[in-house]
């Protein structure tokens, strides 16, 4: 078909004649069209490879998919073998495990579990391809999802103020007390509280944040992107407040099972946390840590999900009490699934390399579709380039003959001005040459006239004279003959 083209274009049959230049491109765009077609060197369709980097991000979703699959599974079975411990060996007064098979497996499991977790370290190349927190789906509702548990956890740590025990933890903030290492721990205790409502509503705010559009604020830049990254600290210190309040609450024992692994599960999620803020903080990606915020949130996913499970369903069977336990396991619960949510949606985008393969085909199809669109899209500009020129022309040649026409208009009427001149200046020669005949006329009547009368003149004093001398002649003879007869 790019042959056809070509071909049109060189004899001018696609609709006009084409100037130069887009000839040229229409064959550039051809070549390129071709060359996309079937790579160079390998004479494959398009999407049967991948490049390098393709090829190493595919791997890591091959692994993360596995380890995320096992940490699950594990995440489940440890924290029913730890739901059954509760319900079968532990001492609610105490606090601690009477003993027996299912705590130590259900221990040895979590801890086996953390262990896979952290080996990511290891199995995750140092430059692992840096992935992308995905927004939309799964990872929307679960933002929103914590979002709402930390308004809530808010809203009842408030509700509390009206136990009159709850409030009396609070009255030693502003009184000196019996300074017993009671009073400084109730004092302790009332400011870490106010500190754990203030982090959770920040926190609601983060992740209201976090659910609403990254990759479009994070292109965009601005105040809502510093807003992020501002309020995606309130988390992990909501996670860091809530360890500390379990390590100073007087309700469980200091030691407990509940206790350790409670607080265990929160500093792997302040630690998952913090390497997700890293994202935000980062516009290039060179401050992402893929292997570490991976192996962060595996653990988080383990040691949340079997405390926060275990002391949540423990709260229900009335084993646990209703200590800062129970809303601590509320808050785990929460991040445990929503680091496993984040960690599923990490390389959402990036295909495998199994479905790389089981997909060519369709990708190739997709490809040749995608290939003859782009012919009949060349073919289209090629054809309409060709009318445009042809269009070009017409008018140029519109315009030539309006030139023309406006340029013989201008010569036939400086040919009528030139005529009319010459008539204008041939009347004024007539009319001057009629003048002079008529003043040469009058001039020679005039001279004439004067001429005869001079001729006149002179004939009246030749007879005078002739007249006079006549007379004079008359009178000598008269005289003359007066003297004979006086001599007589």
């Amino acid at each position: 078909m790019n042959r056809d083209i070509d071909r049109d274009i060189m004899n001018g049959s696609a609709g006009g004649t084409v100037p130069p230049e887009n000839v040229d491109n229409a064959k550039e765009v051809s070549a390129d069209a071709a060359a996309d077609r079937k790579p160079a060197g390998t004479g494959k369709e398009p999407g049967t490879e991948m490049t390098g980097e393709e090829n190493a991000r595919a791997v890591a979703v091959s692994r993360l998919r596995v380890f995320l699959g096992a940490a699950v599974a594990l995440t489940v079975i440890a924290a029913l073998l730890r739901i059954l411990a509760l319900a079968f060996a532990y001492d609610p007064e105490p606090g601690y495990f009477r003993g027996g098979a299912l705590p130590a497996v259900a221990n040895a499991l979590t801890v086996i579990a953390v262990l896979i977790c952290l080996s990511t370290l290891f199995l995750f190349p140092k430059n692992s391809p840096k992935g992308a927190l995905n927004d939309g789906g799964a990872p929307y509702f679960v933002s929103v999802f914590a979002a709402f548990v930390l308004i809530a956890d808010f809203g009842y740590r408030a509700i509390r103020f009206t136990d009159a025990a709850y409030r009396a933890e609070f009255a030693y903030l502003f009184t000196g007390g019996s300074g017993s290492s009671n009073t400084r721990i109730l004092r302790i205790t009332g400011v870490i509280t106010l500190l754990i409502m203030l982090s959770s509503l920040a926190s609601a705010v983060s992740f209201f944040l976090r659910a609403d559009g990254r990759k479009r604020e994070k292109a965009a830049g601005g105040g809502m992107r510093n807003a992020r990254i501002l309020f995606g600290l309130a988390p992990p210190v909501r996670a860091v407040c809530g360890m500390t309040l379990l390590y100073f609450d007087m309700t469980s024992v200091m030691n407990g099972a509940n206790k350790m692994i409670s607080e265990l599960a929160l500093i792997a999620a302040m630690l998952f946390l913090l390497f997700e803020d890293r994202f935000e903080i980062s516009d290039s990606g060179d401050r992402v840590r893929p292997r570490q915020y991976i192996a962060a949130g595996l653990c988080t996913v383990v040691l949340c999900g079997v405390a926060g499970i275990s002391v949540g369903v423990g709260y229900f069977m009335g084993v646990t009490g209703d200590g800062e336990l129970c809303f601590e396991a509320l808050f785990e619960t929460v991040c445990a699934a929503y680091a496993a949510v984040r960690l599923a949606y990490l390389y959402k985008e990036v295909p495998n390399a199994a479905a790389a393969e089981e997909t060519g085909a369709a990708e190739a199809a997709e490809a040749a579709e995608a290939a003859e669109s782009v012919e009949a899209a060349e073919a289209a500009e090629v054809a309409k380039a060709a009318e445009a020129a042809e269009s070009v022309e017409v008018a140029e040649a519109a315009e030539v003959a309006k030139a023309a026409e406006a340029a013989e208009s201008v010569e036939v009427a400086e040919a009528a001005e030139v005529a009319k001149a010459a008539e204008a200046a041939e009347s004024v020669e007539v009319a001057k040459a009629a003048e002079v005949a008529e003043a040469a006329e009058v001039a020679e009547a005039a001279e004439v006239a004067k001429a005869a009368e001079a001729a006149e003149s002179v004939e009246a004093a030749e007879a005078a004279k002739a007249a006079g001398a006549a007379a004079a002649d008359n009178l000598t003879q008269d005289t003359a003959g007066e003297r004979p007869e006086a001599g007589k």
